[in-house]
């Protein structure tokens, strides 16, 4: 075969990843106006499932091993078309055998499972009386949840995840485990008997956008497991949307389609795994041209943060990129797997370089908006004071009473104002005189405006 022949082949195949990714979201997009991102993370973690299922192989990682299962949260706001866009999914996952359950609420019944209490009275009164041994006994008194029975779990509206309350840390502690590889669920209830199972199951998460995201962020770990991504709606694109939907514009997802996209892949995916039994591979492995590509995205996404971040930002961001490299290598082995190879290339990272950058810059634009957030409202808060002291002359007001006088009019706490007034007198916005007492004592300060640096803005 002709050396250019044979290069195009080989592009040709490796765009195999691309072309599914796109097939998908063109169905996204025939009833979801503006989610073609959150399609695509859509795609990911549909392709994790039916890879993990029907793929023996792992990912050989260093000493770790991986298997392939991803999850996505979507934060956007209000009648955005999340639920059209995840109706195309669970046609998708009904089409590859997947099972799939949507959920609004996460209990522990639901999501773990009960304990079967007739069972388990019988099973010791068994062994109480000889009958058998704990361990020979065919009695399992645990009837699993959710989290056992199905592959993946839709929880639409999933406010609980992203807004702190009673339960949301014990949501998080059993997630983490269940997305981890393998995927545990382990939980004691008021039985005796604790539930202890192994899980496949993967996560995709919707809600409206909460202010507060970016305190959740800074504060849980769950996210450095699973794929984020947070979308706006400017008013531009809210009135093409009002005006798609009054003038009925959505066509019907082509169940035949997506029915075939699925079965292709399928078919893409058990040839894989039947070449691999028969040459015995029971790993995918990576290629150092690969490596490195994994070392430059993940490094220049760090540069990104370095530049732009600092203190408790940049500390809270920086963890977010190791996890991506699992999260990469996930991805890149599924492409190479469509293309029915077992070794990830650079070009298997080039294709899904997007979806770490939608990942990554959502978590750094959340981050960013709450440094902005702070910064506006601490300048605004500076100029007040700057207001305040304006008809002080330079002998200055004494700093106590300078205190005082702006808890009274900002309303603000006694430690939030010492912080303040020093980082102004820090800046060289405010001066410190100090005046020796007549007698013994500490010397008394006085704060007044650094007219020489020019007032605020308020």
């Amino acid at each position: 075969m002709p050396k250019q022949l044979l290069v195009s082949r080989r592009k040709a195949q490796m765009a195999l990843f691309v072309k599914y990714m796109d097939d998908f979201i063109t169905q996204v997009e025939k009833v979801s106006l503006f989610n073609e991102n959150f399609g695509k993370m859509l795609f990911m973690v549909c392709l994790s499932q039916m890879v993990d299922k029907y793929f023996a192989p792992s990912i050989k990682m260093g000493n770790n091993v991986l298997r392939y299962r991803l999850s996505v949260l979507l934060i956007s706001p209000s009648r955005s078309g999340k639920g059209q866009a995840t109706k195309v999914a669970k046609e998708f996952l009904t089409a590859a055998d997947v099972q799939w359950v949507k959920t609004t609420q996460f209990t522990d019944a639901g999501m773990i499972g009960t304990i079967d209490k007739d069972i388990a009275k019988l099973a010791s009164m068994m062994v109480a009386k000889g009958a058998a041994s704990a361990e020979a006994l065919d009695l399992d008194p645990i009837i699993p949840g959710d989290l056992k029975n199905y592959r993946v779990i839709f929880f639409d509206e999933a406010k609980s995840l992203v807004v702190p309350g009673k339960w949301t840390q014990n949501i998080y502690e059993i997630l983490q485990e269940a997305l981890d590889d393998p995927g545990i669920v382990r939980k004691k209830l008021s039985d005796k008997y604790p539930i202890t199972y192994e899980t496949h199951v993967s996560i995709v998460a919707t809600t409206y956008y909460l202010k507060n995201f970016h305190q959740t962020l800074m504060e849980q770990g769950f996210f450095q497991r699973i794929l984020v991504l947070v979308e706006q709606i400017s008013p531009e694109q809210r009135k093409k949307l009002n005006d798609a939907i009054c003038l009925d514009w959505t066509d019907d997802t082509d169940d035949s389609h997506i029915k075939n996209l699925a079965a292709d892949m399928l078919d893409r995916i058990h040839a894989a795994n039947k070449e691999c039994k028969e040459k015995g591979i029971d790993f995918i492995q990576t290629t150092p041209e690969a490596r490195k590509a994994v070392k430059n995205l993940i490094g220049s996404h760090l540069q990104h943060m370095r530049t732009h971040f600092s203190g408790s930002d940049l500390e809270v961001l920086m963890p977010f990129t190791t996890g991506c490299i699992e999260k990469i290598w996930k991805m890149g082995a599924m492409s190479a797997i469509l293309d029915n190879r077992y070794a990830v290339s650079a070009i298997d990272i080039a294709n899904v370089k997007e979806i770490i950058g939608l990942y990554l810059n959502s978590i750094m634009n959340e981050i960013l908006a709450n440094v902005e957030q702070k910064t506006t409202q601490r300048e605004k808060y500076e100029a007040r004071i700057m207001q305040i002291l304006k008809t002080v002359g330079e002998g200055g007001v004494p700093k106590t009473e300078l205190y005082r006088v702006i808890q009274d009019r900002l309303g603000l706490d006694y430690n939030r104002v010492v912080n303040i007034v020093r980082r102004m007198i820090d800046n060289g916005s405010l001066l410190v005189r100090k005046e020796k007492p007549s007698g013994k004592g500490r010397p008394k300060e006085y704060i007044s405006p650094n007219v020489n640096q020019g007032e605020l803005k308020a």
